[in-house]
């Protein structure tokens, strides 16, 4: 039977393609996706030259239809948005929506997600997290969305566009607070950058160029813990784990603990340990 594929695309560099996305685009007889010229690029690149649907967030009523005639005419299509993942910040779920409530089997080809990349290389404690995306244009609301995460004690993944940085850093270094950040830049492009600051310091800068993603630190560690000794915590913690692996599962405990990055936590940890060896 028939079935859609939801393909993860490069949001970038054309090598992070996977095989399997590959071998699915060059076989495929119809594509459907976000921006034509977008796509054509990548399908170029892989030598693939199926037929082209152009599927958008203000048509994807109407583009599910199309792509469900083609399933019905017995052609399996594929679904990909500009870059990355579907239907994460991009179009594409009502798509799968209406292609499965007709009846058809919707397959996940897993590729690139700018959130996984980013938090990567965060250096944040990650047990979990908030994928937030983009807030509001409007200032007001976009205000009001930052005061409804204030509390959350897990990092937040923000999507921003370079026009709307500064704008952003201002809302939320007044609404959140002067939390640490770490703000990657064109992410596995030419010029990729990975930034870490606060947001007082990321706020300072008037232009940003390339596409944002933002990973901001989790509200402040809860009352309860304000009177723990950091390094006293970590000297009784060594005492009592001296097994393989140690170092950086308390290295963890201590980031989430004590809300600091789990880079900071680890450097402190060898620290303390070669001053007691």
């Amino acid at each position: 039977m028939p079935k859609l594929f939801v393909v993860g695309t490069p949001i970038g560099n054309l090598g992070d393609i996977t095989f399997r996305a590959a071998e699915t685009l060059r076989n495929i007889k119809v594509v459907a996706c976000e921006d034509t010229r977008v796509t054509r690029k990548l399908l170029e690149h892989l030598d693939a030259h199926p037929k082209l649907i152009s599927v958008r967030e203000e048509n994807q009523k109407s583009g599910a239809m199309k792509v469900i005639q083609n399933l019905e005419a017995g052609l399996d299509v594929a679904y990909c948005t500009d870059a990355g993942t579907p239907c994460i910040s991009d179009p594409g779920a009502e798509v799968v929506r209406e292609v499965r409530t007709a009846g058809f089997e919707v397959e996940a080809i897993p590729g690139v997600s700018a959130v996984a990349t980013a938090l990567s290389i965060a250096g944040l404690p990650l047990d979990r997290f908030l994928f937030v995306g983009f807030l509001s244009a409007n200032k007001s609301d976009r205000r009001k969305e930052l005061e409804e995460l204030k509390t959350i004690e897990s990092p937040l993944v923000f999507f921003e566009s370079p026009h709307r940085g500064k704008k952003f850093f201002e809302d939320a270094l007044e609404i959140l607070g002067d939390r640490h950040c770490v703000i990657c830049r064109e992410l596995t492009k030419k010029f990729e950058e990975v930034i870490d600051a606060s947001l007082s310091e990321a706020g300072k800068k008037e232009d940003w160029l390339g596409e944002l993603v933002i990973v901001v630190e989790s509200a402040g560690r809860d009352e309860g813990t304000s009177e723990i000794d950091m390094e006293d915590w970590m000297r009784k913690e060594l005492s009592m784990n001296s097994r393989p692996g140690a170092v950086r599962e308390i290295a963890r405990q201590a980031a989430k603990l004590f809300n600091i990055s789990g880079s900071d936590a680890y450097r402190l940890l060898l620290k303390i340990k070669k001053e007691e060896m």
